[in-house]
């Protein structure tokens, strides 16, 4: 048995009235099987999409599928995200989206600040030794961004 990936766009939203908040996300799993993913990480993540869901309750998530198509690549599902994120901000809706939820810096600009950083620091003793504090206390994320950047290189 063989069985073909489908990448699909989705958005969700809650069901309360009034409420104009909206996650946009693509996948290539059973989007049933994402939306049971997004439900169980509700109360286990802070993130701007579980903690406004934890609020408003788990039962209040509806799931959309905006998109599917079994033939195209990650990339250009990835822009088909993104055309879907330009189009709700047109409409208005808040986006919980990580990057477009809050003014939080991009991956880019975090790795611009800390390379920044380092080069200070080898200039300056009381920098550097900020700096490997920095290092010591982040250090996961640290590596878990390098190897997204590898993976993203090299389309894994």
């Amino acid at each position: 048995m063989v069985v073909q990936l489908t990448f699909s766009v989705y958005s969700i939203t809650s069901s309360v009235p009034g409420c104009n908040i909206i996650y946009v996300g693509s996948t290539r799993n059973r989007p049933s099987k994402r939306f049971s993913s997004h439900k169980c990480l509700v109360n286990r993540l802070r993130s701007p999409l579980y903690t406004h869901f934890a609020a408003c309750g788990k039962d209040k998530m509806i799931f959309n599928i905006l998109e599917q198509d079994p033939f195209i690549t990650s990339i250009a599902m990835r822009q088909r995200e993104q055309f879907w994120l330009t189009h709700y901000r047109t409409t208005n809706a808040q986006i919980l989206n990580t990057n477009n939820a809050t003014n939080q810096e991009t991956p880019a600009q975090r790795y611009q600040r800390e390379r920044e950083a380092l080069r200070e620091a080898r200039d300056n003793p009381a920098a550097r030794a900020r700096a490997h504090a920095y290092y010591i206390a982040n250090r996961l994320t640290i590596r878990e961004r390098s190897r997204a950047r590898y993976n993203a290189r090299n389309m894994i």
